[in-house]
């Protein structure tokens, strides 16, 4: 083979490359490149026990093909690795548009017990997974705000008094009825019955802020111990 011959072989394979280049080039415009943010806030106010959750995304699609967000998960980080998933409605799809900032906002409201983890600082950070009608998953993992992080079961001393209360993490007053302790039960019981002999049973039972400072701690504690049981144990609470 001449040096003419090698010159036009390696021509040719040149010539090759380089179409194969451009058509992969111009393939890879024309799929999704999307990578976004988001923020994740957790509302712990309810009357019902009930989560709120904020969902914030902001995102940008570099390539020139679209798409569209149609569920959510939420993977939370406790041990049983609990998952929250909101599909959603046909006014909630949020567009991955080619070449496009994306921005949506979604909230939902949810019974899942192991988000407790996250208003008592034992859980800090969450999964979020978007799922696509293309069939395609994007991960973040983000850190969660608490918008009540106070409510922590700490006693607080009630208007200046030498009573006691503890609010939930819901922010509700904490009683008796609360906790399922029974030894615990009995001896802030025996103490408030001891302070106010008239009283009886169910207010007892039912009052809010009749707590001295060493029972209102015992209070907060067997709360918080028998709510991380809880949220470590099961997925919902019913």
């Amino acid at each position: 083979m001449d040096s003419g011959s090698y010159a036009d072989w390696f021509s040719a394979i040149g010539t090759i490359a380089a179409v194969i280049l451009s058509l992969s080039l111009a393939l890879g415009r024309k799929k999704v490149k999307f990578n976004f943010d988001t923020k994740i806030t957790l509302d712990n106010e309810s009357d019902i026990r009930r989560f709120g959750i904020k969902i914030e995304l902001n995102g940008f699609n570099h390539g020139m093909s679209s798409d569209a967000i149609k569920s959510i998960t939420l993977r939370l980080h406790d041990k049983n690795q609990s998952e929250i998933p909101k599909k959603l409605s046909e006014q909630e799809i949020i567009e991955i548009n080619s070449e496009s900032y994306m921005k949506g906002n979604i909230e939902l409201s949810t019974t899942c017990g192991a988000l407790a983890g996250y208003v008592i600082g034992d859980l800090i950070e969450i999964t979020v997974l978007l799922h696509t009608f293309r069939g395609t998953t994007y991960k973040k993992v983000v850190k969660v705000k608490v918008k009540n992080p106070d409510y922590s079961a700490n006693p607080e001393q009630y208007r200046g008094s030498e009573e006691y209360f503890v609010v939930s993490i819901f922010g509700k007053k904490l009683t008796l009825s609360d906790i399922q302790n029974e030894k615990a039960a009995e001896i802030i019981a025996a103490s408030i019955q001891e302070k106010y002999p008239s009283m009886d049973e169910y207010l007892i039972k039912n009052r809010q802020n009749s707590f001295i400072k060493e029972d209102a701690q015992l209070l907060a504690d067997t709360y918080m111990n028998e709510l991380r049981e809880q949220y470590q144990s099961n997925d919902i609470w019913v």
